[in-house]
């Protein structure tokens, strides 16, 4: 009797067996035995003339197991028929190509099984529901033919068994593949909302009233990258109807980047009145950025005072990407306004200096982030302040802000901007050109 087959020959058997069958996956192609093989072809033969039989039987034990849900069982009506075909294909013809056809096949219906929200304990459950049917065919054929010796059925059922063993793990390896699959897109819509809400919170920060100054026009441009950045801008009124004038770039994307541009333009609205040096804004600005921020986070900024009825400029900057005075008329040409110190936030002391310049009618003063000039160019030169004030002098008639649009325009021709860029333009003109 099959039940004789319980001895400790089996379990031998399979520990011995298994990591070379671990090793081969979906294939029953190995060291069985020509009688072993036979014996496996004959299974398949009974299997698939029983297989009307084999696979309602399959469903309603499904159905009256503990726990049966009617996902499972449709998902059984749906998919049993295909489970069977891929067992007897790999009983009738084991070779390389029916295994990887197999595996392929049972994954698929493991990531269906998972979207159908069938749960892996289910389907490994209904799995394992299979057995006894397939045991009983083993046991008719081991009750009516005497051609196999009893070691042969134990090679047989090991084999099969490993096979469903397998088929369990490909589910299972699809299951996995379903998870990972929505962790990702769990991740990458809160990285999405992370940048929306950072867009929103910049934005916010933005300037959202023109001012109107003698003599000047004033243009700005601030696009965020995909990846959004930490760029900002300001421009708000101070004492004796002087301006501030300020450009920045704060280290790191997303919210952080968008939290921490809301503290530095606070700190600097609130001193900005106690402060006629634009360097000692700063100076004040570095000891409490140092203070309250990381030791990886930092801040480049350029802040100038501007008198818009004289056209007196005095900035300073700090860590920031040149900025340039172009200056209009016959003998056009352009002066840098560099860095006059270090990084913000970095030292807990810095030393910066104020320098003044007068803006004439016809100047242009040239603020931007370095998103601007670090642009992705095939077969073309990085852009540089001769490119930079080329471009303003071609549309100097313009409007400051279509001549901002003109050179973000040109500067990104046939480029890839790969970080944030915000312009500003500041155009020192004759009132009647400013109402023009």
């Amino acid at each position: 009797m099959l039940d004789d087959l319980r001895i400790p020959l089996f379990s031998t058997y399979l520990s011995t067996r298994e990591v070379e069958l671990e090793e081969m996956r979906f294939t029953l192609q190995g060291a069985l035995t020509l009688p072993g093989r036979s014996l496996l072809l004959e299974l398949g033969n009974r299997l698939q003339a029983n297989k009307e039989r084999v696979l309602p039987s399959w469903i309603d034990s499904v159905r009256q197991s503990p726990g049966a849900t009617s996902a499972m069982e449709k998902l059984l009506e749906r998919r049993g028929g295909r489970l069977m075909d891929l067992l007897l294909s790999l009983l009738q013809s084991p070779t390389a190509e029916t295994s990887a056809s197999s595996l392929s096949n049972v994954r698929a219906i493991g990531l269906e099984s998972a979207q159908a929200g069938v749960s892996f304990q289910e389907m490994f459950h209904a799995l394992q529901q299979v057995r006894p049917i397939l045991w009983d065919i083993v046991y008719e054929i081991y009750r009516r033919e005497q051609y196999w010796h009893p070691a042969e059925f134990i090679e047989v059922l090991a084999r099969l068994f490993l096979l469903l063993d397998l088929f369990s793990e490909g589910i299972g390896q699809a299951y996995l593949q379903q998870k990972e699959t929505i962790i990702q897109e769990q991740a990458e819509e809160l990285h999405r909302r992370d940048l929306n809400l950072a867009r929103e919170i910049l934005e916010s920060l933005l300037p959202h009233h023109t001012l109107t100054l003698p003599h000047t026009d004033i243009g700005s441009i601030w696009i965020p990258a995909r990846e959004i950045g930490g760029d900002f801008y300001d421009i708000f009124p101070v004492e004796n109807g002087d301006i501030m004038l300020i450009i920045g770039d704060v280290s790191g994307k997303g919210i952080s980047a968008a939290l921490l541009v809301s503290m530095v333009k606070y700190v600097l609205k609130a001193n900005a009145p106690l402060h006629a040096s634009p360097a000692s804004l700063l100076t004040v600005a570095n000891r409490l950025f140092y203070q309250d921020m990381g030791p990886e986070l930092f801040v480049t900024m350029f802040a100038a005072r501007y008198n818009p009825a004289t056209g007196t400029l005095t900035y300073t900057s700090a860590g920031h990407d040149p900025c340039y005075l172009c200056h209009g008329g016959k003998q056009a040409h352009l002066t840098s306004l560099d860095s006059q110190g270090p990084l913000l936030g970095i030292f807990p002391e810095i030393t910066l200096t104020d320098c003044t310049l007068q803006m004439r009618p016809g100047d242009t003063l040239l603020l931007y982030t370095d998103g601007l000039v670090n642009v992705r160019c095939q077969g073309r030169l990085p852009v540089d302040s001769r490119h930079l004030c080329g471009y303003l002098r071609e549309s100097a008639a313009l409007p400051a802000q279509a001549l901002a649009q003109h050179l973000l325009d040109r500067t990104v021709e046939h480029c890839d901007a790969t970080d944030d860029i915000t312009l500003l333009v500041v155009k020192r003109v004759e009132e009647e050109q400013l109402h023009a």
